[in-house]
């Protein structure tokens, strides 16, 4: 990748202009929810851009601003130097994202694997396990159920052959930096408020902790099996059988012991499961487990199958956590109960963890790096069922990407409630506010080390996105937040770096395809990039209504892009600030920052600087603002 000396690429000839957009578009993207090919509107936004004498190449940023550290993601090299491709990332991701792979489609985890650092190679052998396992299993299962566990036990086998949990006495390199990454990320919620001193000490507590990993990166091997582990994972839910599984005898939980942890056969009946098994099979009822929380590098597999179920974790480490090593919890149908603490429901921490619901109204409940979290490793929460579900957390959580992760919340349908934050104050900022870091989010260590990709994906249904200060499609330090909406009546509230707002050196987008949507904000927030950062606010259809107070809808500051295109529907626009919003940019800095508002059809209302049919410049000139109708989303989108 090129380094230019520069922030803003100014000097780039129009032919050099022209080929990114190109590669930028995929040619089989296809939006399942609206039924058109939605793509960047490249003559508005050069247009739009004409009135500020730049080109659209000009919106890039550096990426080699800051030195490179080993955990950079290509993904948030590609969207800072390019950050229009942000919402056709999003949209061709979500076209994709699977529970059950086809042929020749990657699976859930292994497509998260792909944005991976490139010090992480794929498995040097097409099949990471070794031979089947002879384990006897009682007769009565079927031979699909037989496959299927013998499978998976053949992973916790070759996963703890040799052994890898992590010895208590351990002082190596590689448990060192374990445990360091583990107070880096803790640090912040062991007290829900804190002094100014003890916030001081906390952030010099980080610094060192932060610089002693980047020093010991090279001795560590960190992610030598993430890629083996998501193959594996991806393997069992495509084998998971359609039948359920019965067998002889089966009015009695059955236990199955090896030199790995006890494997569980359920009953149809209520079933209470306790203890540190490595496998669980349920056929039925409405089932209780409350399991110990799993030890650092222990596999752990759950399949339920029928039932409304109730799944507690408060120790956290479990309910589809890899912990330094893999973990996959599959409940089938029924609507169920998720109550869990930190590293739970779908987390990858130095490992690949996922949840996978398939049916029924849910609620899911747990506190911090949960819901889809992943660092120095993949998390996966999907629910591929129509029920309406319940998401709740405090931090980190609901699509997040710390360094050298991927965190995915994926929801097919039905009308859901996202809510972040509520328990941790933002005590550097506001004594009355919460952070959430979720939703979409992807949060680095500045200036140590770069974070990775956050994202939540939903399908469809009339949402509701609750956070506080930082989520809905934002990042903060090299990294890449995404939330992209497809279809649905959607109302987003939040109250800083929110709502495609990437902050200090990344890029974030928010991306809603289609429906009625209300956004709300205080600032930073509805397309806001801050401090060499790119963030961007795309509702492509509806009529939506906007309200914020300052620096938003457009907005770029220290050296920001903000961007804010919103395509079709008769819209409301509100800013008390008429000094920073609605296409604001400014030169201060070096190179200035820019902003970028387009309406692109309608009959549009505004409280603010912008006006229905008009093109406005910010006093600065340095942000650009126009509402005019266009063909092009005539042509892309049809309901």
């Amino acid at each position: 990748m090129s380094r230019r000396p520069t922030v803003f690429r100014w000097a780039i000839a129009l032919a050099v202009v022209l080929l990114p957009w190109l590669e930028a578009r995929p040619a089989e993207a296809q939006d399942t929810a609206s039924g058109g090919l939605w793509s960047w509107p490249q003559p508005e936004v050069a247009e739009a851009l004409s009135y500020l004498r730049l080109y659209p190449q000009d919106l890039a940023l550096r990426d080699d601003y800051e030195p490179r550290d080993p955990w950079r993601l290509p993904l948030v090299d590609s969207v800072m130097t390019h950050p229009w491709r942000m919402p056709i990332f999003l949209q061709d991701y979500s076209n994709h994202v699977v529970w059950r792979p086809g042929p020749n489609r990657l699976g859930l985890c292994e497509r998260a694997a792909a944005l991976l650092p490139d010090q992480c190679p794929p498995p040097h052998i097409p099949d990471p396990l070794s031979a089947p396992s002879l384990l006897a299993i009682p007769p009565g299962l079927s031979d699909e159920w037989q496959s299927f566990i013998r499978l998976a036990y053949s992973g916790i086998r070759d996963t703890l052959q040799p052994e890898r949990a992590i010895a208590a006495s351990d002082t190596s390199v590689q448990e060192l930096f374990f445990r360091q990454a583990f107070e880096l990320v803790t640090a912040d919620v062991l007290e829900v408020y804190k002094t100014a001193d003890e916030l001081d000490s906390v952030q010099q507590a980080q610094d060192r902790i932060a610089a002693s990993m980047v020093s010991d990166a090279d001795e560590v091997a960190w992610c030598a099996k993430l890629h083996d582990y998501a193959g594996l994972i991806d393997r069992l839910i495509a084998m998971l059988p359609h039948s359920i599984p019965h067998r002889v005898g089966g009015n009695q939980l059955l236990r199955i012991d090896t030199p790995y942890g006890p494997i569980l056969l359920g009953t149809d009946s209520t079933d209470l499961f306790t203890g540190d098994p490595a496998i669980i099979i349920d056929p039925g009822g409405d089932d209780i487990y409350q399991l110990s929380p799993q030890r650092p590098g222990h596999p752990r597999l759950i399949v339920d199958c029928a039932g409304n179920d109730v799944y507690l974790a408060p120790g956290g480490f479990g309910l589809g956590c890899g912990y330094w090593s893999w973990g996959l919890l599959i409940d089938k149908s029924g609507d169920d109960t998720y109550k869990g603490g930190n590293f739970t429901m779908g987390t990858g921490w130095f490992g690949v963890g996922a949840l996978i619901d398939l049916g029924g109204s849910d609620s899911y409940q747990s506190d911090t790096y949960t819901q889809g979290a992943g660092g120095f490793g993949i998390g996966i929460l999907a629910d591929s069922g129509q029920g309406n579900d319940r998401y709740s957390a405090a931090l980190y959580a609901q699509g997040f990407g710390f360094a050298a992760g991927v965190g995915l919340l994926v929801d097919d349908g039905g009308n859901d409630t996202y809510l972040a934050g509520g328990k941790y104050g933002d005590d550097l900022r506001y004594r009355d506010r919460f952070i959430s870091l979720s939703q979409g989010f992807a949060y680095g260590m500045r200036p140590h080390f770069s974070g990775g990709a956050g994202l939540l994906i939903d399908q469809g249904g009339n949402d509701i996105y609750t956070s506080d200060i930082f989520g809905q499609g934002g990042s903060y330090w090299f990294a890449f937040g995404g939330l992209y909406d497809a279809d649905g009546n959607d109302r987003y509230i939040g109250y800083q770096y929110a709502q495609g707002a990437g902050t200090h050196l990344t890029a974030a987008c928010l991306f809603d395809r289609a429906g009625d949507d209300i956004y709300s904000s205080k600032g930073v927030s509805q397309g806001c990039g801050h401090d060499w950062a790119a963030g961007i606010l795309i509702d492509a259809a509806g009529n939506d209504r906007y309200d914020c107070t300052d620096l938003s809808q457009a907005a770029g500051s220290a050296n920001g892009v903000g961007v804010l295109i919103d395509g079709a529907g008769d819209d409301m626009y509100e800013a008390v600030s008429n000094l920073n919003t609605q296409g604001y940019g400014n030169p201060r800095r070096d190179y200035g920052s820019i902003g970028l508002f387009l309406d692109l059809g309608g009959k549009d209302r505004y409280l603010g600087p912008g006006a229905d049919s008009k093109v406005w410049l910010s006093r600065s000139l340095w942000g650009v603002g126009i509402d005019a109708d266009s063909l092009w989303l005539n042509k892309v989108h049809s309901k």
